[in-house]
């Protein structure tokens, strides 16, 4: 019997092959129903995993649509939200970008050289460079940090 996916979110191929049956059922499922064989966040880090793999090989649309659901799922991802905030920078949509990177920053607290390096990015490309300015500076602080 074929699991019941999300539409335009698992329906493409590519996710389906990815992606291991109990995590579909669980992409599925509208919240009330936990699916018994896995919980939220495993489903959710597959469901980032597949939407990085599938994004070599499709358009960034669809896999946004994955990525919404993986942070639905479990909005503390921090990895999911990251890659989210790169394929809105894919698609040219740097302010959708920068919120995404922002909910890693501020909501979940987690800072990094490469997150705050993108977040330089996406403020340099809407006209705010000296925030971007500042972004790099605490960036290359952090890289010798390490």
């Amino acid at each position: 019997m074929p699991v019941p996916l999300p539409p335009n979110v698992t329906a493409h191929p590519t996710v389906a092959q990815l992606l291991p049956r109990a995590v579909l059922e669980r992409l599925a499922a509208d919240g009330d129903e936990p699916a018994a064989e896995i919980d939220d966040r495993q489903a959710s880090r597959e469901a980032v995993s597949a939407a990085l793999a599938q994004l070599a090989t499709e358009e960034p649309a669809p896999v946004l649509e994955l990525l919404d659901r993986a942070v639905a799922l479990w909005p503390e991802n921090a990895a999911g939200w990251i890659a989210k905030g790169w394929v809105y920078e894919c698609l040219g949509r740097s302010g959708s970008a920068l919120a995404c990177y922002n909910r890693v920053l501020l909501d979940l607290q987690t800072e990094g050289a490469f997150l705050l390096e993108r977040k330089a990015e996406c403020l340099q490309a809407r006209g705010q460079a000296e925030a971007a300015s500042l972004c790099r500076s605490r960036a290359a602080r952090l890289r010798t940090d390490e």
